[in-house]
């Protein structure tokens, strides 16, 4: 008996490794093409096999390219620079790896990665080629989408009209569109690196900093702002900007501004607002003309008549009860101009900040008390005045007596005014620990709901007034009046039924 032991183990080991990479060819999901070395030329390489992801891939079965050339992939989109790339590599037996446009069956066209490397023999001569191809026609359509809205957006920033800026923390340009040229003069390579503060009006620039600051500190985007920046030509834009975190790669917090040319606009708005004024002074000029016209003319034909009947009439003269009375309509009437031309200084003064303003501790319930009494004995026995005070103060407030005569005087010759039947005219004085205030009610004929919106209007008036006399003037000065005390008025009126006037005067804490 013969018996031969041979050590397969090394064969055993080399079977096992040919089954696993079977496997991996079999089973992976990239497509294995195995072709003969020769020929490179005329129709290339024949395919000697193929795995199952290459019909996946490309809808041949392994019949119907075995003796086939990988060329039966190939098509008119097919660049031919990188098939000469193949060509090359192929010709000096050297590995390449290239991306075309390849086509399956069907004829749908596929963005194919491959990389072909050569298999040589144990005497080293080459006797296959191996390529590994994987479908990226995903990965192309991300690209391609990304690099078409990548283009997009940087063709809607570099065309736009608004300025986009990134700034670093400290307020350097880091990018400017190229639209700042239009807006500014500058070229844009001619800011980056700058700092943009240095080109900010400085009255604008502490409010800008601020603005900037809390946007690099803050997720949210800023409020937006205005300021002023120079032009290249010395000049001054105003930009209306809005600011917010700009997030990238870069591990230093930047921020992004969005600026829009708004020097026109408010250029406009200040001529609509200087032409919307111009056209109130026109009504206030007609309604002043027509008030004048006939508040003016009313007392001086009185006093004008008065006068010439003294002159003409002998007997009037002569008669000492004719004679006072129109030497009294010629007093009122005097005094009746007197007032419509203080009543238009007083108000020329506040608009034109001329108006005097000396505050001086006032015992405000005793000059009430007195300035009423002096109204009970000018105004006749139609109406009741009545007059309450609420709290006293720790000392007088300090209050301009002028002004406060003429709040007082005003509200109280409406109530008085417009209450053409008589009846009762209540004030009440209260103090409060931080103000004073003084309400005047009256059971008068009460102001519309419509006309309560313009009551400090200059020569406005209710529409139901009729023929009671006035100027239209008497609440802007009392409005003026309260303006200079910092202290407010509230009105609550019902046709027919009257109405109350609340005026609040705030206490400086000086004199609290």
């Amino acid at each position: 008996m013969v018996v031969v032991i041979a050590d397969i183990t090394e064969q055993k080991q080399q079977a096992e490794q040919v089954r696993l990479l079977q496997s991996v060819v079999v089973n992976t999901n990239d497509a294995v093409v195995i072709t003969e070395a020769e020929p490179i030329e005329s129709d290339g390489p024949r395919i000697l096999y193929v795995n199952e992801a290459f019909t996946h891939i490309t809808g041949y079965t392994l019949d119907e390219v075995l003796g086939k050339t990988p060329r039966i992939l190939q098509g008119p989109k097919t660049h031919r620079s990188e098939l000469d790339k193949i060509r090359t590599a192929l010709s000096r037996w050297e590995p390449v790896t290239v991306e075309v446009i390849n086509y399956r069956k069907d004829g749908s066209e596929f963005w194919n990665e491959f990389s072909i490397v050569p298999v040589a023999d144990k005497t080293g001569w080459y006797t296959h080629w191996i390529a590994v191809q994987r479908d990226t026609t995903g990965r192309k359509q991300a690209e391609q989408a990304l690099r078409q809205s990548e283009e997009r957006f940087r063709s809607l920033i570099e065309h736009a009209l608004d300025i986009i800026t990134i700034l670093d923390a400290d307020g350097t340009i880091h990018y400017e569109s190229p639209s700042v040229e239009k807006v500014l003069g500058y070229t844009a390579a001619e800011l980056v690196g700058q700092s943009l503060f240095e080109y900010i009006h400085p009255d604008d620039f502490a409010n800008t900093f601020d603005n900037f600051t809390h946007t690099s500190q803050g997720s949210d985007s800023a409020l937006p702002i205005e300021f002023r920046c120079q032009h290249k030509d010395g000049s001054w834009r105003t930009l209306e900007a809005i600011s917010q975190k700009f997030i990238d790669t870069s591990a230093q917090t930047r921020i992004m501004v969005n600026s829009r040319d708004i020097t026109e606009r408010k250029r406009l708005n200040e001529i609509r607002l200087a032409l919307e004024r111009e056209k109130e002074l026109g009504v206030l000029k007609t309604r002043f003309f027509s008030m004048a016209s006939h508040e003016f003319r009313t007392p001086l034909s009185t006093a004008l008549a008065a006068a010439q009947l003294l002159e003409n009439c002998q007997d009037d003269w002569n008669n000492p009860d004719k004679r006072l009375r129109n030497l009294h309509r010629i007093q009122d009437s005097v005094k009746n101009v007197v007032q419509l031309l203080d009543d238009i200084l007083t108000i020329n003064r506040a608009e034109t900040g001329k108006l005097d303003f000396n505050p001086k501790p006032l015992e405000l319930e005793s000059f009430c008390r007195q300035f009423i009494e002096e109204i009970r004995l000018s105004s006749g026995t139609e109406h009741t005045l009545l007059f309450a005070c609420e709290g006293k103060p720790a000392v007088p407030p300090s209050l301009d007596e002028k002004l406060v005569r003429s709040i007082l005087a005003n509200l109280l010759s409406n109530a008085i005014k417009y209450s053409p039947q008589g009846g009762e005219v209540r004030v009440d004085l209260s103090f409060e620990p931080d103000l004073v205030r003084l309400r005047v009610r009256d059971k008068g004929i009460g102001i519309p709901k419509e006309d309560q919106k313009q009551l400090f209007e200059p020569f406005h008036r209710g529409k139901n007034v009729r023929t009671i006399p006035g100027t239209g003037l008497g609440l802007i000065v009392m409005k003026k009046c309260v303006d200079l005390h910092q202290g407010t008025i509230h009105i609550s009126s019902e046709v027919g039924l009257g109405t109350t006037f609340t005026v609040r005067l705030p206490i400086p804490k000086n004199f609290a």
